[in-house]
């Protein structure tokens, strides 16, 4: 489904490139099931901008207002 949507953005909309979240429902990027969108993608040559989503470690940060300058970052790395 989200590859079919992927094409339909790019062939139908005109959109030049996409972006995903840093894990889907608890998957990594390493994931199979990722893994296969990544390679639609890559078969189609359209660039993707990761942007994390569940913060690392955000059950921790609530009172110290982190999630945003340690948080998002450390999500980031893990991504790559």
């Amino acid at each position: 489904m989200a590859i079919a949507e992927m094409e339909r953005g790019i062939k139908e909309l005109g959109l030049i490139g996409i972006e995903i979240s840093s894990n889907a429902n608890g998957k990594t990027l390493d994931d199979l099931e990722i893994q296969r969108f990544l390679e639609a993608a890559a078969k189609m040559d359209v660039p993707i901008l990761v942007h994390p989503w569940a913060k690392a470690g955000e059950e921790r940060m609530p009172k110290r207002n982190f999630m945003y300058s340690i948080g998002m970052p450390s999500e980031t790395a893990l991504a790559a």
